[in-house]
């Protein structure tokens, strides 16, 4: 078993985080991140410590950890700041997460849909700042996230257990705590890894016997919190237990019922947003052409998906696999660096996994006859391609394809429980290409 020898990863793990930790701290003057490192470990340990789970989310908190300060000292090598190039992360973190520490009240009001981010990230700046501690360093909101981010490989072990064997689960787990392109999303300081950790607990909810009126509540509560993230990743959700009750419905009158529900739902949500933070149709447009410009000015594989999103019909279909195999290239390929490295490591590992992935999930769908959770299957089968044809004509971004990320390992690392040989090598012939197509693919898009 993976997790057999926790405390040997924790050591290790632990070990790596507190030098580098220690190389941000005596650069930047700033050991108040020693205190916030202790206290989300400590948090996040006495929430996860009831089923053991704690084991868990501290070797992920420690690996997010060091992968964060590495993070963190390349952008400041490389740009001479703390974020990174051209990304949102350095506007959130002076446009908002400032504002609102110096005006909590802003944060509490503000009019666009990110209160689950920036609501903690301002408190627990004044926190720091009230008990003592006279910092608003930015590294003390990467360790934030990395505390929201390591309860995601803990809901991907709860849910693993009811899919699969406990090795299984074990091993999904591990994978997406050190995939390189996850770890790079989720570390920074942006709102993502929540939308990411909320989809991951509703899958999980799915899949649990709680009853029915608990469910209700909970799913309740968490697209209230996504809805103030990530607003459009609330639509996952609803699709999720949307389906879910649809396939498992019987009677056509429930069916037309269930379907009436959600259109009103949805209508009510457009409401709230037109009104509380001015999201319509029109703005929604706007944005996204203006996402489109920022993107298409920087080289690789977010200008590709640009592209492919733009290029009509066949390139928005073309987009939606692409977004699940990206990065694509390898971002190695366009610039040789530590962070293109560690990422291109893990792209290759994902082409040589996904394959397997969708034809482990394509067969559990199938066993209708066999499967305790054919209806929840099958909900989160539809949730994954019409959430990706919705990202693909939407966003057209790889990185929100990352939704589902997590969700998704489980069933490529599940393909390994009962191996069916006879689609082996036709799958290594399947990433082999990817790799392949990937680099042909950019030289030609590069000069023409």
């Amino acid at each position: 078993m993976i997790f057999k020898y926790h405390w040997a990863f924790r050591m290790l793990f632990s070990v790596l985080a507190m030098i580098t930790l220690c190389i941000i701290a005596v650069q930047f003057n700033e050991f108040s991140i020693f205190f916030s490192a202790i206290f989300f470990f400590t948090l996040g340990t006495a929430l996860t410590i009831k089923n053991k789970d704690y084991r868990i989310f501290q070797i992920a908190f420690f690996w997010l950890l060091f992968f964060a300060s590495i993070q963190a000292l390349f952008f400041h090598a490389e740009y001479n700041q703390l974020f990174d190039r051209g990304g949102d992360d350095l506007s959130f973190y002076e446009k908002w997460i400032l504002t609102g520490y110096n005006d909590f009240n802003f944060a509490l009001n503000e009019r666009y849909a990110y209160k689950t981010f920036i609501v903690p990230a301002s408190a627990y700046l004044k926190f720091i700042n009230v008990i003592g501690i006279n910092s608003v360093f930015s590294f003390h909101i990467n360790i934030l996230n990395v505390f929201v981010g390591a309860f995601i490989p803990v809901f991907v072990f709860k849910t693993g257990k009811i899919l699969f064997k406990s090795t299984t689960a074990q091993l999904a787990a591990a994978f997406v705590i050190v995939y390189p392109f996850f770890n790079y999303q989720i570390t920074k300081v942006m709102r993502d890894v929540y939308a990411y950790l909320f989809f991951t607990i509703g899958v999980y909810i799915l899949f649990t016997n709680w009853k029915l009126l608990f469910k209700l509540l909970v799913i309740l509560l968490l697209l209230l919190l996504t809805m103030n993230a990530r607003t459009e990743s609330v639509i996952y959700i609803l699709l999720l237990f949307g389906l879910y009750y649809f396939i498992k419905t019987k009677s056509l009158l429930l069916k037309g019922s269930l379907m009436a529900i959600v259109f009103v739902a949805a209508y009510i949500i457009y409401q709230y947003l037109n009104a509380t933070f001015s999201i319509d149709l029109a703005t929604i447009t706007k944005y996204s052409e203006m996402y489109n410009e920022l993107r298409t000015d920087n080289e690789g594989a977010g200008s590709i998906a640009t592209l492919l999103k733009n290029g009509g019909i066949i390139g928005k279909l073309i987009s939606i696999p692409y977004n699940w195999i990206s990065p694509l290239p390898p971002p190695i390929i366009i610039q040789f660096n530590l962070m293109t490295l560690l990422i291109s490591i893990g792209c290759f590992a994902w082409y040589f996994m996904l394959p397997r992935g969708v034809v482990k999930f394509y067969e559990m769908t199938q066993q209708k006859d066999n499967l305790l959770k054919y209806s929840e299957l099958r909900a989160l089968y539809l949730t994954f391609i019409v959430g990706s044809v919705f990202i693909s004509y939407t966003s057209g971004d790889p990185r929100h394809i990352l939704v589902f990320f997590p969700i998704a390992t489980l069933f490529c690392v599940g393909y390994f429980e009962n191996r069916t040989f006879k689609f082996d090598l036709t799958l290594n012939y399947i990433s082999i290409i990817i790799a392949f197509i990937s680099i042909i693919g950019y030289l030609i898009i590069k000069n023409f």
